[in-house]
């Protein structure tokens, strides 16, 4: 039997027996004192059994709590789960209902029919294209994953996962003598280093260019763009090395933003001279529509600057306010140490 349940029946017995002498001692008592009376002690003993409720189960309230925030927690999750199953559904429906379309219509089928007939043209043409340019394709992807496995490693240092100084070192100056040993001895046609990294438009204006085509400016800007990425790696892998009793986390991960936001400028303004040239001089024949692209193009990349220095401009914000935070609080614990 439950301990407080045997408690409450003894005081309920003692309440009984006072009530019983009460009435054979002092039988003038009016009822209504034997009301008030019974009152009294019954609204104690509700009271009393409130409190030892109370004091038996003090964390039902905060299991109440905790399992209508899980209860919510499991409800917003199944909406989530529910809305995801709806979108799929409804793209298969619509992938179902254009498949109807084409096998039970003329138009439909006359679709269906020239895409295989012109199929394997275009698969002959790719597979001839990629076996022409199979040592570019290949330089792609080399430099591109050497960009993806370091920019996981310094992600990796960033959260704690590599914590060896000594390793973050050695990575560091072994992935800068790599980054600047393949720079200085890779060669791009109509695409030199120092002129295209230095934003010179007169290079791109003037001189004998090999190939105009838009393949090759394509091809150039890309490579030129993965290349500014391995560039990149550099400064956020000093970043990450420097130990956190100079540097805060904090400050690191807003120093490292703002050096994204100021690549992703920089990398936008860097393909503005090839595409200009190859507007202006791959087929000068055109007339005014040369003069209608070249400004097109300018118009679009001054809008795309424009938003990408926006978002330098709030980086830099956050940047100055939690390096002014820590000034201030280094500040006031040096004159507490002082007045100490």
């Amino acid at each position: 039997m439950d301990p407080q349940q045997v408690n409450n029946d003894e005081i309920r017995d003692n309440l009984s027996r006072s009530r019983s002498s009460l009435s054979a001692h002092f039988p003038q008592i009016p009822s209504s004192m034997h009301d008030g009376i019974q009152s009294f002690f019954g609204g104690s003993n509700t009271e009393y059994q409130n409190q030892s409720t109370s004091a038996s189960f003090p964390n039902d309230r905060v299991s109440m709590s905790s399992f209508d925030e899980n209860h919510e927690a499991t409800d917003a999750d199944g909406n989530e789960r529910d809305q995801l199953l709806g979108s799929q559904r409804n793209i298969r429906e619509n992938l179902q209902h254009f498949r109807n379309s084409l096998d039970n219509t003329r138009e439909g089928q006359t679709v269906v029919s020239i895409t295989k007939s012109i199929f394997p043209f275009l698969a002959l043409f790719a597979a001839n294209f990629v076996f022409d340019h199979l040592y570019e394709i290949f330089q792609f992807i080399v430099v591109y994953l050497i960009f993806v496995q370091a920019d996981v490693i310094v992600q990796k240092m960033m959260a704690g996962g590599i914590a060896n100084k000594i390793f973050q070192v050695v990575y560091f100056f072994g992935y800068t003598i790599v980054t600047v040993v393949y720079l200085r001895n890779y060669s791009l046609d109509d695409f030199e280093f120092s002129n295209t990294f230095g934003l010179n438009i007169s290079y791109f204006m003037s001189g004998e260019y090999k190939e105009l085509s838009m393949s090759s400016t394509l091809y150039g800007v890309v490579m030129t763009d993965t290349f500014f990425k391995l560039i990149t790696i550099l400064p956020k892998s000093l970043i990450v090395i420097v130990p956190d009793t100079y540097v805060t986390t904090s400050f690191k991960r807003k120093v490292l933003q703002l050096l994204e936001y100021c690549s992703q400028l920089y990398r936008c303004a860097l393909p503005f001279g090839p595409w200009l040239r190859h507007f202006l001089f791959s087929n000068p024949g055109s007339g005014v529509m040369i003069y209608f692209f070249s400004i097109s193009y300018f118009s679009l990349k001054v809008g795309e600057v424009y938003r990408y220095s926006l978002s330098v401009k709030k980086s830099v914000g956050n940047l100055l306010t939690v390096f002014v935070s820590y000034v201030l609080s280094k500040l006031i614990l040096y004159s507490f140490r002082t007045a100490q």
